[in-house]
């Protein structure tokens, strides 16, 4: 229809999911970064870069594991490739599913009373200090201290 040939739409079909797929975990990668502990940044970032290309292993071999259930999709009839781009459609959204599963039981408020029973605690450990308060004015003050 746009006068593309069909290698090159496949080629730069993957390549630029590729390159978005990367952008997309580029927050993720800078988060965990933050968050871990010092010196462990690569450790995190090798452990999540397992994981991806992990899911994209699994992901290609159901791909294949449904194409057979189809009995195969060949050129140049390409019989249920609609039925085929359906259902990898849909299983795009199976992790949808288990989000309740990372939700904890109970309510914010059924927990607000642990969080209030620490306040004007100090944490310290690895070098880090934690204070845990609601008045940020003692925490400005204190920071600008050190």
């Amino acid at each position: 229809l746009i006068g593309i040939p069909d290698k090159f739409f496949s080629m730069g079909d993957k390549v630029i999911v590729g390159v978005i797929d990367q952008l997309n975990q580029m927050p993720m990668y800078v988060l965990a970064a933050v968050l871990c502990p010092p010196g462990m940044e690569a450790t995190v970032f090798a452990a999540n870069m397992s994981l991806h290309n992990l899911g994209w292993d699994i992901s290609a071999y159901a791909g294949i594991f449904i194409q057979e259930l189809f009995g195969g999709i060949a050129p140049p009839a390409f019989a249920n490739l609609g039925w085929f781009l359906l259902i990898c459609s849909l299983c795009r959204l199976l992790p949808i599913l288990f989000v309740p599963l990372l939700i904890p039981p109970g309510s914010p408020r059924s927990r607000e009373h642990e969080f209030t029973s620490l306040m004007g605690s100090r944490f310290v450990g690895n070098g880090i200090d934690v204070i845990v308060t609601t008045d940020t004015s003692s925490l400005l003050s204190e920071t600008r201290e050190r």
